[in-house]
Parts: structure tokens; C-alpha cells; sequence
């Protein structure tokens, strides 16, 4: 489920957002059933295609998987420019299995992942940081 937002900005212009949570079955059942991921990123892309054409997709997701850096999209827009999935500072340097299956569905969706267009302090991931062990 996505929630759709209007937001007015200072000149009063309306800002449409499409907001969705999503958490990605882990690796540990996909490995006893794979058609549990498989179908999982297919209701997903059915989510995304749901967002109106005017409204910005926001999602914010726990993919459990690896994407990589600098995964390009398969295929190129009109400019004959190939997109970028995601930027050079994820986490892990390589794709994994189910890395590559949600880049696929990032191409399709013509999303990007934003946490990997930006250097992370050293030691820190992109989705959890333990407070307790931060220097004040």
C-alpha cells in the first residue's frame, strides 16, 4: 500500500508524493522458497506502477539484499543516455543475486537508490547506525 501526499510549497505550487514502506522477505526463507522474493518484487512493482504520473515515489525499503556500485540501467531513455540505479558509495561494491533482481526492478520502476549516491562516515551502513557507540 502507498500513500499519496499534497504538499504546498512556499509559492503555494502543489508537491504530489507517493510514500511506501517496504520490507523484502529475507534471504533465509527466499533460500527454502525463491518464488517468495520473486513475487514479493512483483507486488512491489505493482505498488510503484499504482503511483500517480505527477507524484514523486518516495519509498523507503529494506531490500536485504546487496545492489552494488554504479549498476546502470538495461535499457536508454529517449536522450539515448543510460541511468544510473545506484551511485558509487553503497555499502558492498558487487551486486548480489537479489541485488541484481531489485536493480531490475529499479530499471523498470525508473527509480534510483538514493543512500548510495553519498559518502557514509566509515563504519557505517546505510539502513542501521547503534547510537550507543557514537562519540558525543
Amino acid at each position: 500500500m502507498g500513500l499519496e501526499l499534497h504538499l504546498l510549497d512556499k509559492e503555494e505550487n502543489t508537491m504530489k508524493f507517493f510514500v511506501i514502506s517496504a520490507y523484502h522477505p529475507d534471504s533465509t526463507r527466499c533460500e527454502k522458497n525463491p518464488k517468495i522474493h520473486n513475487s514479493f518484487l512483483e507486488s512491489l512493482l505493482e505498488l510503484y506502477a499504482k503511483a500517480p504520473r505527477d507524484a514523486t515515489i518516495i519509498s523507503g525499503e529494506d531490500i536485504n539484499a546487496n545492489l552494488g556500485h554504479n549498476m546502470q540501467s538495461t535499457t536508454e531513455d529517449n536522450n539515448q543516455q543510460v541511468s544510473k540505479l545506484t551511485g558509487p558509495f553503497g555499502t558492498f561494491e558487487l551486486p548480489n543475486e537479489r541485488g541484481i533482481k531489485v536493480g531490475h526492478i529499479l530499471d523498470i520502476a525508473e527509480l534510483t537508490s538514493a543512500s548510495t549516491w553519498f559518502q557514509k562516515k566509515n563504519g557505517r551502513y546505510d539502513t542501521h547506525f547503534d547510537h550507543r557507540h557514537s562519540q558525543r
